[in-house]
């Protein structure tokens, strides 16, 4: 298991008991998680608290994964970003080439302690090595 160093992780997913349910896993690995409801309450959260590290989903309502993962690399194109879905991975179809490209990694929910360490070490790798 790899701990954090105290950095933000967005997670946007519409269901309350990820959220939750990421929230314990994230203040765990030593994370500050930052929790959205939803893709446009996610991207208002990236644009005002300028997270390290974004955790999306991508079938919610209002606005879904795909568009949001678009709006922030134009906001920010060096967002780190990677996604949580219940879905396979063509559940990314929708995005851009650029979008595409930019995903780091692709998680099958339900997420375990383990993967989910790994997965934001190689988003969030130690810069002061």
């Amino acid at each position: 298991i790899t701990r954090g160093k105290g950095q933000r992780v967005l997670v946007v997913d519409d269901e309350p008991e990820i959220l939750n349910a990421m929230q314990d896993l994230l203040e765990h690995l030593n994370y500050r998680p930052e929790l959205a409801a939803n893709g446009q309450k996610g991207l208002e959260k990236y644009r005002s608290e300028n997270p390290d590290a974004v955790l999306m989903d991508i079938n919610m309502p209002e606005m879904d994964g795909t568009a949001c993962i678009e709006e922030i690399l134009n906001y920010d194109p060096d967002a780190k970003i990677s996604i949580i879905s219940g879905y396979e991975l063509d559940g990314i179809n929708g995005l851009s080439k650029k979008a595409k490209e930019s995903i780091i990694d692709y998680l099958s929910k339900p997420i375990g302690l383990g993967d989910l360490s790994a997965l934001l070490a190689k988003m969030l790798p130690d810069e002061k090595k």
